[in-house]
């Protein structure tokens, strides 16, 4: 991937994905990922799991800045990867935007997000300073672990147009989820 500044990597890659909506503006149920950044800048925020505690504390979190987002023209959407624990996820309050579902995890094929392993979880759980932080500041948040407990996620920002200030990095686990 190029590191050039303006890069369209994110989306080339995902333009012409569709995700299924769950709440948004569109009548449309399936909608292209290219029109979230045709006519403004954009946040995606994919999550792991819709039971994932940490992912809740991390929706929970970015939910915190949505409305300056917003309030400067930049849309914020969520994608899940599953329809797993949508349900309580809604009833819980943890996202307050737009949300989609991204069945067969088109985009983590795309753009090679990665799943890590049991024993890099452990490893992450025990070790990662990022990952203990998060634990601790979602640890009254309720969750389950239903469903692919070991697909990364990530957040990506693009410019009105689809361009990328830089190209995606991944960040270990529970780093996402400290938006402050």
């Amino acid at each position: 991937m190029g590191a050039e500044k303006g890069t369209r990597v994110v989306a080339d890659a995902i333009g012409a994905l569709e995700v299924e909506k769950v709440v948004g503006p569109t009548d449309h149920a399936n909608v292209p990922l290219s029109s979230f950044w045709s006519e403004q800048p954009v946040l995606i925020h994919v999550l792991r799991r819709f039971g994932c505690q940490l992912c809740r504390g991390g929706a929970v979190e970015m939910g915190k800045i949505i409305p300056q987002l917003e309030a400067s023209g930049v849309r914020v959407i969520g994608v899940g990867i599953e329809k797993i624990g949508l349900e309580d996820f809604q009833k819980g309050g943890f996202w307050k935007g737009e949300l989609y579902i991204d069945n067969g995890k088109k985009i983590h094929k795309a753009l090679n997000i990665q799943k890590v392993g049991l024993l890099g979880s452990i490893r992450m759980l025990f070790s990662n300073k990022e990952v203990k932080n998060a634990i601790k500041k979602t640890k009254d948040t309720p969750g389950d672990f239903k469903g692919d407990g070991r697909q990364l996620g990530g957040t990506f920002v693009l410019a009105k147009g689809g361009h990328t200030s830089s190209p995606p990095k991944a960040l270990p686990l529970g780093e996402a989820s400290s938006v402050s």
